[in-house]
């Protein structure tokens, strides 16, 4: 979830159009207008020359029409000038502020008619990060999953604005338990977090967890 796919389309005077499309949980998710430049929070690691775009979405639990079923969202950014090998980096950005996903694409050098050649879209992988003490800072979006994961129920997981109750973080008990499997799973992810920065409990949300976590690698908390 939230890791956008990306296509660039040639558009007639030479410029691109970026689609990108978003698969959510739920259509409680609205897109809003791509806002150009990279998160504050994703500044160490945006790629020398690239350029970045923020794909914002809205979580509304308000509409009562709107189903609990997976579905995409779509963004559509016009008049891109590229050139070969040119970068391009979105980042997925719920309106809280907090990072879902990041992915780049790169438009490929190479002739057919003229025109330039298929591009390559994938997650971002310059993405990674190291901290002054060496070890490497793990994604905002990997953070979150990590999150998610270390509940006693994952597959309760919605949005970013959930109480971490819902994921059964239900006591104080079960606010350590889930600092600890968080713990683990920076470990496993190449990462590292003391778990007496992480700000968990059955009240915190989703995203607010996930932020104490990327934040706390570096010492910030």
């Amino acid at each position: 979830m939230f890791l956008p796919k990306l296509q660039l389309i040639p558009e007639d005077d030479g410029e691109y159009s970026l689609l990108s499309t978003t698969p959510v949980p739920s259509s409680f998710y609205k897109g809003l207008p791509a806002v150009k430049g990279a998160p504050k929070s994703m500044a160490f690691a945006v790629g020398k020359g690239a350029q970045n775009w923020q794909l914002p979405i809205r979580y509304e639990d308000k509409n009562k029409k709107a189903s609990p079923k997976p579905r995409n969202v779509y963004h559509r950014i016009r008049d891109l000038k590229l050139n070969p090998g040119a970068v391009v980096v979105v980042h997925v950005v719920l309106d809280s502020g907090v990072v879902l996903g990041t992915a780049s694409i790169t438009l490929a050098s190479g002739a057919s008619e003229g025109r330039l050649a298929t591009v390559h879209s994938s997650p971002v992988s310059f993405h990674v990060d190291v901290t002054a003490e060496g070890v490497q800072r793990v994604p905002a979006s990997q953070c979150m999953q990590i999150v998610v994961n270390a509940t006693p129920k994952p597959g309760k997981f919605t949005n970013p604005g959930q109480a971490l109750q819902e994921l059964g973080v239900v006591d104080t008990i079960q606010t350590k338990l889930h600092a600890s499997g968080i713990e683990q799973g920076m470990k496993a992810a190449g990462g590292s977090i003391d778990p007496n920065k992480i700000f968990s409990g059955p009240s915190v949300s989703v995203g607010t967890c996930t932020a104490s976590v990327f934040q706390g690698q570096d010492g910030s908390l």
